[in-house]
């Protein structure tokens, strides 16, 4: 998942040139900060990369600010087997599911930027409704849902419900992703072991 989610984010780094911050999955980080007098819950998304030291000193990364232009991150959805007895050709697939989460600061732009636009690099990148193989994945096949263009697409950090940033005309984009691949690795598997001849000759 990680693997996957990490090549996506090359991929849209590459063709959508106003991200300055981008990663492949997010984590949630929930701490407590002091709001005047009262302890407050705050939850944050930051790169699944992040050490305890990067939390310390950024934990705000991801998070929208009138100075980025654009912020991109996948939230994990699960990992499986592709199960389908009938199609001998599914057997060892396995099947990614990530939410893709764009924020776009339109205001630092040099043109405009309509959701068809946005919609068409994001399926070239991610070849969408093609059959690739790239790297560790044999056989990748994606498909998406766009999700609405709200504030709810955040809903689960604290920023949804602090900042005017997740409205126009900042731009939101939310995918659900799912993948189907073959590991490379699983269809080159190397022969295992058997046991020594105990015949000194």
């Amino acid at each position: 998942m990680e693997a996957l989610a990490t090549l996506f984010a090359t991929r849209l780094v590459a063709a959508l040139p106003f991200l300055d911050r981008a990663t492949g999955i997010a984590r949630l980080l929930t701490k407590k900060e002091q709001d005047g007098e009262e302890a407050i819950t705050v939850k944050l998304p930051i790169p699944v990369s992040f050490t305890a030291e990067d939390c310390d000193q950024n934990d705000r990364y991801l998070v929208p600010d009138a100075q980025n232009v654009g912020i991109l991150f996948f939230e994990d959805g699960g990992t499986g087997q592709v199960l389908n007895r009938d199609t001998p050709s599914a057997l060892g697939m396995r099947f990614s599911a990530m939410r893709l989460l764009l924020w776009v600061n339109t205001e630092l732009l040099d043109g405009p930027l309509t959701e068809a636009m946005l919609l068409l690099a994001v399926e070239q990148a991610l070849w969408i409704g093609q059959h690739k193989n790239v790297g560790d994945f044999a056989s990748l096949y994606t498909t998406y849902t766009s999700l609405p263009a709200e504030t709810s697409l955040f809903g689960r950090y604290s920023f949804a419900t602090e900042t005017p940033l997740l409205l126009p005309p900042y731009r939101v984009l939310g995918l659900d992703l799912r993948s189907q691949y073959q590991l490379t690795s699983a269809c080159q598997m190397q022969p295992l072991p058997g046991v020594k001849d105990p015949s000194p000759c």
